[in-house]
């Protein structure tokens, strides 16, 4: 149901990935899997967030959290801490964002994954620059691209170097 989910997302078809990932909630609840209960409401969060609900979705992420941080789901928290700084971050609140952000990035490093670190170190480079810390930003984002060189990515190490470049002109 939560892929099925993702397929209607990736069609714009928000109402059918809303009822595929509350079918994938309701199914986790039923059969008592937290897992996939953390992962519904991650899911059903941030579609309520796009949907125009941002309070909805924003109290799902924040039980998204608790769950995954209950069952030792590292991906799924930082996931739901990265949501949740995001939609701090489009409310206009940065600092807020910025606390959600770190606590992702910590996590992320905590697991020794530089895979589970991009997104957060994207997210956290964003809300440098809304902040205007430029040597923040630009912090995050020679981490960034120094994941990509470590992975032999050149297209994305070549892409956050331009973002580098950028910063501060």
């Amino acid at each position: 149901m939560c892929a099925l989910g993702n397929a209607y997302r990736a069609q714009s078809n928000a109402p059918e990935a809303a009822a595929s990932y509350s079918k994938c909630l309701s199914l986790a609840t039923e059969i008592g899997n937290p897992f996939l209960r953390a992962l519904g409401l991650t899911l059903l969060g941030r579609q309520d967030i796009t949907s125009g609900k941002p309070s909805d979705g924003l109290e799902k992420l924040t039980l998204a959290l608790q769950v995954a941080q209950e069952i030792g789901a590292r991906f799924l928290e930082i996931s739901a801490l990265n949501e949740i700084g995001g939609e701090y971050a489009r409310r206009g609140e940065p600092r807020q964002a910025q606390g959600y952000y770190e606590k992702a990035v910590n996590t992320a490093e905590e697991t020794g994954d530089g895979y589970l670190l991009i997104q957060p170190l994207r997210s956290i480079a964003g809300n440098y620059r809304r902040l205007g810390d430029v040597a923040g930003a630009r912090g995050a984002l020679v981490r960034l691209r120094d994941l990509y060189v470590a992975a032999g990515n050149t297209t994305g190490s070549a892409k956050v170097q331009r973002e580098i470049d950028q910063i501060g002109k």
